[in-house]
């Protein structure tokens, strides 16, 4: 009888252990919602996404760096454009280096006029970083003061249309006044 007993006992605790396996996320998601019971956190895995993209039209480069979590990795890349290629991927660092046509960003919003071969010329971009020239005038910079001629090798930046028509009418005047011919 007494054989009998540990028998039993060890058969209820079979089932009650078996029964708790089996309603063991149950079980778990109770403790949990009682406060009793949390889950360690998980680590979330990040890639560092490296992306160098080279403006043709304009010979200029722009890099970005994100780091993004392995999960939004596969879609973010969907959303990428199809001239980007992955160069390097370490599991940890994900590098993309893409080709566009055209003019970069930068060179698509601002200009400045400077000097192209001796004459007085529009350039797509900025001063420190100029793009190809956009427009070419008939203006020899020859005609005109030192202190333009410097200035416009600096590079001269405006503001919209009219203050670049300006700017430029007051170099054909300076360049007509300086090479009329002598009466």
């Amino acid at each position: 009888m007494k054989n009998l007993r540990w028998w039993l006992l060890i058969i209820v605790a079979f089932f009650f252990f078996g029964f708790l396996l089996a309603y063991r996320g149950e079980f778990i998601r109770f403790l949990r919602e009682a406060g009793v019971y949390q889950l360690p956190p998980r680590a979330v895995k990040t890639v560092t996404l490296q992306i160098t993209d080279i403006y043709l039209g304009c010979r200029h480069s722009e890099n970005h760096q994100d780091e993004v979590t392995a999960v939004e990795l596969p879609v973010l890349l969907k959303k990428m454009q199809e001239n980007r290629k992955i160069s390097v991927f370490t599991g940890e660092v994900l590098v993309l280096n893409g080709e566009f046509p055209g003019l970069c960003p930068v060179c698509q919003e601002e200009e400045f006029i400077g000097v192209y071969q001796g004459h007085v010329a529009v350039y797509a971009g900025r001063p420190g970083r100029p793009g190809p020239v956009k427009e070419m005038t008939l203006l020899n910079i020859q005609g005109l003061p030192e202190e333009e001629i410097a200035d416009l090798e600096t590079g001269i930046t405006f503001m919209g249309l009219e203050e670049k028509l300006r700017i430029l009418e007051a170099y054909s005047e300076e360049y007509v006044r300086n090479n009329r011919p002598e009466d």
